[in-house]
C-alpha cells in the first residue's frame, strides 16, 4: 500500500470515526487498498453505524476472495435505515469464491443496496449462478453489473429464470460473456417487460454509472426493434 494511499484510507476512517454527515461518496479505487484495507472500512463502516455513506468505490483496488467476504458482511449488515447504496468492485480478483461470499449479502432483506458493480472479476459460472439465485427474491437492486466475466449460457439461462420472479432490476449488464444471443434477448425482453422499470427510471443515475464505467452510445441497441430501442433498460 502507497503512502498515499494509506493517507487515504486513514482519512477515511477518521472522518467515519468522527461521524463525518459530509462523507456520503467514498472513491478509493485505483488506490490499490487489498483485503487488508477493506477490511479497516468494512470494520469502521459496523462500528459507526450512523454513517451517511451512499456509495463505495473499491474498483481495481486488488481485492480478492477475503475482501470479498468482508463487503458481504457489510452487505449483510444492512437494514432499511442504512445509507449505502452502490458498491463498486469492478477490476478485482474476487472469483467464484468471492462471488459466493456477496451473494450471501444479497440475500439480506433488509438490504438498501440499489447498484453493484463486479465487472472483470475472474468470476465463472458457479460463482454467477449464486449471484443468480438471490435476484428471485431481491428487492432492492436496480442495477447489477456482470461484464467480462466467463459466464456461459446455463449462467444466462438462470438468471433469465430468477428474473420472472424480480420486479425491480431495471438493468443488467453482461457484455463480454459467452452468453449467446438467444439467451441476451430473453433476459432483455424479461427486463422491457419489468413493470417497474417506470419507477426505476427516476432511481438509475446514469451520471454516476458512467464514473464507473465506460460512456454508453446507440450501438449497444444497433439492429434491434424501435419498441425495444425505446423501452429496453437492460445492456449486454
Amino acid at each position: 500500500m502507497t503512502s498515499h494511499m494509506c493517507y487515504k484510507l486513514k482519512e477515511a476512517l477518521f472522518r467515519l470515526k468522527n461521524k463525518d454527515a459530509s462523507l456520503t461518496e467514498l472513491y478509493l479505487d485505483s488506490k490499490k487498498v487489498g483485503d487488508a484495507g477493506v477490511k479497516k472500512i468494512v470494520k469502521a463502516l459496523l462500528r459507526f453505524e450512523s454513517n451517511q455513506l451512499k456509495i463505495l468505490n473499491l474498483s481495481c483496488s486488488n481485492i480478492g476472495a477475503k475482501g470479498a467476504r468482508k463487503v458481504a458482511k457489510l452487505l449483510s449488515s444492512l437494514t432499511k435505515t442504512s445509507m449505502l447504496r452502490e458498491i463498486d468492485l469492478s477490476d478485482n480478483n474476487i472469483g467464484d469464491k468471492g462471488a459466493r461470499e456477496i451473494a450471501k449479502g444479497l440475500d439480506n432483506k433488509n438490504s438498501t443496496l440499489t447498484h453493484l458493480y463486479l465487472s472483470n472479476n475472474k468470476i465463472r459460472d458457479d460463482g454467477v449462478l449464486e449471484i443468480a439465485k438471490t435476484l428471485a427474491s431481491n428487492t432492492t437492486l436496480l442495477g447489477l453489473c456482470l461484464r467480462n466475466n466467463e459466464i456461459g449460457n446455463q449462467t444466462g439461462e438462470a438468471i433469465f429464470d430468477s428474473l420472472k420472479y424480480n420486479s425491480t432490476l431495471g438493468f443488467i449488464l453482461l457484455k463480454g460473456s459467452s452468453i449467446s444471443e438467444t439467451v441476451e434477448n430473453k433476459i432483455k425482453m424479461i427486463l422491457c417487460d419489468n413493470k417497474s422499470r417506470e419507477k426505476n427510471d427516476t432511481i438509475i443515475r446514469p451520471k454516476e454509472m458512467n464514473a464507473f464505467h465506460k460512456p454508453l452510445n446507440e450501438s449497444i441497441t444497433k439492429g434491434l426493434p424501435i419498441q425495444l430501442k425505446l423501452q429496453i433498460k437492460v445492456l449486454l
